[in-house]
């Protein structure tokens, strides 16, 4: 997914209620979906949005921060990559919940057409985070 700029003078934390998953880090896994591969493989994990969170002290009522990136590296599972990212995120005092009232938290996305994730027309995908929530719309494939 394309980055959002949080310093476009046109932004506002609203515009991400139109990404249905936007507090959703998607964490890119092997091809046996056995440890973390992030960006070109090098364990590097990204979040693409800005992360707003209620602020009092700020005249609009709301901060907005940049989180990560995550180096992942090193065999980490996509469950162990999420707990590291959101401890990252808490332990710079960080709310964990942001201004709409959406927990940050995880899913893992296996690379297309891979052993994990081969191409089947047959069937429906549904992606779902560690609470088997669906997270993003269902696709053939």
């Amino acid at each position: 997914r394309d980055k959002v700029d949080k310093t476009d003078p046109t932004f506002h934390p609203d515009d991400l209620l139109i990404i249905p998953d936007y507090w959703l880090i998607g964490i890119r896994t092997s091809y046996d979906d056995s440890y973390v591969a992030g960006v070109d493989d090098a364990g590097k994990v990204e979040y693409n949005y800005p992360w707003c969170t209620v602020d009092e002290t700020s005249p609009e009522g709301y901060t907005c921060l940049d989180l990560g990136p995550w180096n992942c590296s090193g065999g980490m599972t996509w469950t162990e990559c999420c707990d590291y990212a959101k401890a990252d995120v808490t332990d710079r005092g960080i709310a964990s919940v942001d201004l709409h009232g959406n927990s940050l938290d995880c899913y893992d996305s296996p690379p297309p057409i891979s052993e994990e994730d081969p191409v089947n027309y047959a069937r429906v995908k549904l992606h779902v985070d560690r609470g088997n929530i669906v997270v993003q719309a269902p696709k053939n494939g």
